[in-house]
């Protein structure tokens, strides 16, 4: 057991060691820069760790590097124990722990070669990795410091390379981060014309996408009259004319005046209804008048007046039911305006029996035109500000816009024949702009909104796009 003397000698031993590792490292840190830092390395420590030879190498994407031999001042990358390192780290791939390398392992690194040439005899290899401090974890590449013994290595070698390992690890990527890693870069363009367009190019979309410009759509309308007027038919029959006065048959788009005949029912029927009604009438108050000059004294007698009197009361009904109907017999024009027979054609119409209630014709009047323009409940969003106007493209003449103002948004949407949910915009043309234009004419109409960006739109597209509406 050695004494408290020796052992007092061996711990300030241990002590002036650990002394002169931190020393080691230190001075790296005091290097100008990464260069001299790793020349420092690999000649410094050999007091220390006791290695006949070291090289410190970088590795990036399987790739080994020399950096710095020991004893030369520059770095010769062709020679054949450089060209040997690099070929055993590359072989030896990432390293977690120290690893040592001799003729006895060299079946492990490939056909064992190059092991052999770089350890004849004894000589021995320790491969140190140098691993990067916390903070510099990312790095692309990794660092190694290869040691060379003539013999085995001696126990003390392998301590004292692991703490200088840890030392020199943070004072040389520390380096590396600071110089050669930004020096890489020395020389190199970091934005090219290639680049400096594309860049252009994304900030140009980001600016146009935050543009505001107005909503729109664009959407069917049709022209319709101002005031439509529709007569039924007022009983039941068949209608014998829609004639005009000159005896020629009535056409759609004629123009009508308040009055004029357009249809006439067949009275034939009518009048013989009449005739029956009047000689019925006629005979009862004959009958009556007979009736009452005999004796009132007799109540029998006095009973056949009042059942003739009720009957008189029934004939005269009938005769103003048929006068009532031959009256009605004409179906007049209730205005001034345009002629539109639901038959189409007049002669479809005659001879036709209809029944009470069906539409016979209208007439379209008014001042200037109404516009009808269904916007689909999709794009609804335009409608929340009411526009003031919109603009109309004729399929006639779709080169000439026409601006008419909106009168009127139906309130809710109604089921089109297309089966689709659109609101109703009614907008009015003044007659300066409806002269020469006819109704039922169709084109398209463009409705304007609010102001929204054009990310909005697009987005909004998009959306709507991959929900099928």
């Amino acid at each position: 057991m050695p004494s408290p003397a020796d052992q007092m000698n061996e711990l300030a031993a241990r002590l002036k060691a650990f002394g002169v590792i931190m020393r080691l490292g230190h001075d790296l840190f005091g290097a100008k820069d990464f260069q001299t830092a790793a020349v420092m390395a690999v000649n410094n420590a050999r007091p220390v760790v006791g290695f006949g030879s070291s090289t410190l190498l970088r590795t990036e994407n399987r790739k080994a590097e020399v950096i710095s031999q020991y004893a030369q001042t520059a770095v010769n990358v062709h020679t054949r124990q450089a060209i040997l390192q690099r070929d055993l780290l590359e072989m030896a791939g990432d390293l977690d722990d120290v690893r040592e390398v001799s003729a006895a392992n060299a079946d492990e690194y490939g056909d064992g070669s190059v092991v052999r040439e770089l350890c004849p005899g004894e000589r021995t290899l320790m491969l140190v990795p140098l691993k990067p401090p916390p903070f510099l974890e990312k790095l692309p590449f990794r660092l190694v410091w290869l040691l060379e013994f003539e013999g085995k290595i001696p126990g003390y070698s392998g301590t004292a390379a692991k703490l200088l390992a840890s030392s020199y690890a943070e004072a040389l990527y520390c380096q590396d981060a600071g110089t050669t890693f930004s020096s890489r870069f020395r020389g190199k363009k970091l934005l090219s014309w290639k680049k400096i367009f594309w860049l252009v190019v994304l900030l140009t979309l980001i600016f146009v996408m935050f543009q505001r410009i107005p909503e729109k759509v664009n959407t069917e309308f049709e022209l319709k009259a101002p005031e439509i007027t529709t007569v039924y038919a007022n009983f039941d029959g068949p209608i014998a004319h829609c004639r005009r006065p000159d005896k020629t048959l009535w056409k759609n788009g004629d123009m009508v005046q308040v009055g004029d005949v357009i249809a006439e029912y067949d009275t034939s029927q009518l009048q013989f209804r009449l005739e029956a009604a009047k000689a019925a009438v006629r005979e009862t108050e004959a009958e009556l008048k007979l009736k009452e000059t005999a004796s009132f004294s007799d109540r029998d007698r006095l009973g056949e007046v009042k059942l003739l009197e009720a009957r008189l009361a029934s004939a005269r009904i009938a005769v103003e039911e048929a006068s009532w109907y031959l009256q009605n017999a004409q179906l007049k024009a209730p205005r001034n305006g345009t002629l539109q027979l639901f038959d189409e054609r007049a002669e479809l119409l005659e001879g036709k029996v209809v029944r009470t209630g069906d539409r016979i014709f209208n007439v379209l009047g008014g001042r200037g035109m109404h516009v009808k323009i269904p916007v689909n409940e999709r794009d609804s969003s335009i409608l929340l500000e009411k526009p003031e106007s919109v603009t109309l493209f004729l399929h006639t003449s779709p080169d000439t816009p026409i601006e008419a103002q909106v009168q009127e948004i139906s309130p809710a949407p109604e089921l089109t024949e297309q089966r689709t949910y659109c609101y109703n915009v009614i907008a009015v043309l003044p007659e300066s702009k409806a002269k020469d234009l006819k109704y039922g004419q169709r084109g398209i109409a463009r409705v304007e909104g609010a102001e929204v960006s054009i990310g909005y739109f697009l987005f909004k597209s998009v959306i709507l796009y991959f929900r099928g509406l």
